[in-house]
């Protein structure tokens, strides 16, 4: 696994000039986690830096951490604070903490281990707001099994399995849109995310009795209990 970590910038194609971030994604999140500009943000696993280039251009106050070295380099030659280790001792406290495609390259111990870490650096009334490949939903099969460093699929429902005990539980758990680089027009994309809702609908009241959110990343909020 280290030695696919170690090629993972190559893998990724992230080099130190992050690219213009997609915007309405970004901005759907913030919302979605109720940020206000006051708002201490900390990035976990912030990869290229795409997110935390745009929370500094759009006002907010954001920190990130990572365990690649070349691109936390790359993160501070352009202006940003990063902790060198989300689990050393610090007085820092998050309004929000954001982990973007991270959780799914953790072992359950890990993730415990990280969950606990959260509770800790969150400031009262604090959230995490996590996205990952949706172990529940049968289309997620690209984005869980297109990178080898992926662990075992993970859900919603083991997400809070895995927190008991950890001083977090899951809060809201959602579909996350606007798709990735969507560059569809508006009303055609609505209409499509129309289509959807009517396929998840069946599908989940058909096999499961519910419906439930099948897109294949998903996004959940967990707060302190």
């Amino acid at each position: 696994m280290s030695d696919l970590y170690g090629q993972y910038t190559v893998y990724k194609q992230w080099s130190g000039d992050a690219p213009a971030p997609v915007h309405e994604d970004y901005s759907y999140l913030v919302d979605i986690a109720n940020c206000k500009p006051s708002d201490r943000i900390l990035e976990i696993g912030f990869g290229a830096g795409h997110f935390m280039d745009w929370a500094r251009n759009n006002g907010f106050h954001v920190v990130g951490t990572e365990i690649l070295p070349e691109m936390i380099a790359a993160a501070r030659n352009r202006g940003h604070v990063v902790m060198d280790d989300m689990f050393s001792p610090t007085d820092q406290k998050f309004d929000v903490i954001i982990a973007i495609d991270v959780l799914e390259h953790i072992p359950q111990d890990g993730l415990r281990n990280m969950l606990e870490r959260i509770r800790q650096l969150l400031a009262p009334g604090g959230r995490l707001v996590a996205r990952f490949p949706n172990g529940d939903s049968p289309f997620n099969g690209r984005y869980q099994n297109g990178d080898a460093t992926h662990l075992k699929p993970l859900s919603a429902t083991s997400l809070a399995q895995v927190a008991i005990g950890t001083g977090m539980t899951v809060n809201r758990v959602m579909n996350p849109r606007p798709l990735p680089a969507a560059t569809l027009p508006k009303l055609k994309r609505k209409f499509m995310y129309r289509v959807r809702d009517v396929i998840e609908t069946i599908i989940g009241r058909a096999y499961f009795g519910d419906r439930f959110p099948m897109d294949p990343n998903i996004l959940v909020i967990l707060k302190p209990v």
